[in-house]
């Protein structure tokens, strides 16, 4: 949009990535994004080493015959939202999952909608980082 962005997203994890934050994640991750110029850019040859190496993390869900604009909101190339390094355990993302750890982060708990969080993402890692 080229400017301040401050909405809620949905990131749908890679389920082909091999990556310790990723594991038992099938849902959705539902998480805010806070940024004003931020987004994925690559030229053509790494995107295509991203993606047959399933270092592509997360992408922005898009739905089907929808515009890219506001699920994508910063226009992220293939809808990335977030990669991984190849061995799986450095992640990087734009959209903030840790600010959905828990219901009251959620601006509509009070209605009920509190699914999606964050704190799977953030479990993986304390586990991986734990066992080392």
């Amino acid at each position: 949009s080229g400017r301040f962005e401050c909405r809620w997203v949905d990131l749908d994890p890679n389920p082909i990535a091999a990556s310790v934050w990723l594991r038992g994640l099938n849902e959705p991750i539902h998480c805010p994004v806070a940024h004003g110029e931020g987004r994925f850019v690559a030229d053509a040859a790494t995107i295509d080493e991203l993606e047959s190496k399933a270092m592509v993390a997360f992408r922005y869900r898009v739905g089907a015959g929808s515009q890219s604009y506001p699920a994508n909101p910063n226009g992220s190339v293939n809808h990335i939202a977030g990669i991984t390094n190849p061995t799986g355990n450095i992640i990087g993302l734009m959209p903030h999952p840790e600010n959905h750890i828990v219901a009251e982060q959620h601006p509509n708990r009070h209605r009920g909608d509190i699914a999606g969080s964050g704190l799977p993402l953030f479990k993986n890692g304390v586990a991986y980082a734990a066992q080392s």
